[in-house]
């Protein structure tokens, strides 16, 4: 008790000391002149706003990064004749630049929609200027043999819904950034060769309504952060979530993509009819006859924390103490186990 009193005396000393510098600087700040604080106010809002595009300007972005595109055809072939400009000025880029082929224009006369797939072009986004377009919400670039990596100046396009790069040869890791891009509905990166991880944060992008990155060399684990978007909280209802991804991962001795969109579909007879052992890590042998029980209650815990439902869902403590429990479970044929007995509650124990 003796001992603890100096260092309680010095935490409300030091307490008190913080609460006299917060009131001084509140005091101080009071007494700067209003007419600093709007110039100052002022000064933050013109480095903070967004400078005006021109048509002229991204035209000229869009002709930059046309150059730099291979074409898989005919050698001297323009397979955009369209994208061309006979007159630099500001009036005729806007004609002509929301004449292009895949380009839309809005109202403003900037571009907004950029729709090119299947054109026999190839080439990188490293010299696409992303700063040039903050009107546009919608890129497709779908089977246009694009290479390299997603760069990550493409949080640059704050008002993207819609992003389209499937069928490509992407390479490289997701880029964080992308989670930046928070009113992006619908992202498509499969067919690639990403590699990585899915960015952690990308729960963030809180209007995403569908995500596509199968086909890809992507590990790890979905995001708690993705599964909890819609509801806003972390709770330990879909924390369990990511305990149920794991689980079966670890079981399975690959990412569980596949079999996590199957379950979606748990009602449909291939998940029905599909067999436990076949699920399982086809490098290592089946279990033992006397863990049979315990590999299938993990599994089946594991699924009921997958549920659709997260109010379904066990909490971590629940399945805590359920598998710390080492109940004596039997089963009498484990090569007859079937998903769809673990789904819906089967009586495969006893």
């Amino acid at each position: 008790m003796t001992c603890s009193s100096p260092v309680a005396f010095m935490m409300r000393t030091l307490f008190f000391s913080l609460s006299l510098l917060a009131v001084f600087l509140l005091v101080l700040l009071l007494l700067i002149s209003p007419v600093s604080i709007s110039t100052t106010a002022y000064a933050f809002a013109s480095t903070t706003h967004t400078p005006t595009i021109t048509a002229s300007e991204q035209a000229k972005a869009l002709l930059k990064w046309k150059a730099s595109l291979l074409q898989n055809q005919t050698p001297h072939s323009d397979l955009l004749p369209s994208w061309t400009l006979t007159n630099f000025s500001s009036s005729h880029s806007h004609s002509q630049i929301c004449n292009w082929v895949g380009i839309v224009c809005n109202q403003l006369g900037r571009v907004s929609h950029i729709k090119l797939w299947d054109m026999g072009l190839l080439g990188t986004l490293k010299s696409f200027n992303f700063s040039s377009f903050p009107d546009l919400v919608h890129l497709q670039l779908t089977n246009f043999t694009l290479f390299g990596t997603i760069p990550f100046q493409i949080s640059s396009l704050f008002k993207l819904r819609h992003l389209g790069l499937s069928y490509n040869q992407l390479y490289g890791e997701i880029p964080s950034e992308i989670t930046m891009l928070t009113s992006l509905q619908f992202l498509y990166l499969g067919v690639n060769y990403l590699n990585g991880s899915i960015p952690s944060d990308i729960g963030k992008i809180h209007h995403l309504i569908e995500l596509d990155v199968g086909n890809n060399n992507l590990t790890g684990s979905i995001p708690a952060s993705l599964e909890c978007a819609y509801t806003m909280k972390v709770t330990e209802k879909c924390d369990v979530y990511s305990f149920g991804v794991v689980t079966i991962e670890t079981l399975m001795g690959r990412h569980p993509g596949e079999l996590l969109s199957s379950l979606s579909l748990s009602s449909s007879s291939a998940m029905q009819t599909m067999m436990l052992k076949d699920i399982l890590d086809q490098r290592l042998p089946l279990p033992i006859a006397e863990i049979y029980g315990a590999v299938v209650s993990i599994v089946k815990m594991a699924f009921t924390c997958l549920d659709a439902n997260p109010q379904s869902r066990p909490t971590m403590k629940h399945v805590s103490h359920e598998l710390s429990s080492h109940k004596p479970f039997f089963i009498e044929s484990f090569h007859t186990v079937s998903l769809g007995e673990l789904l819906h509650g089967g009586k495969v124990l006893k």
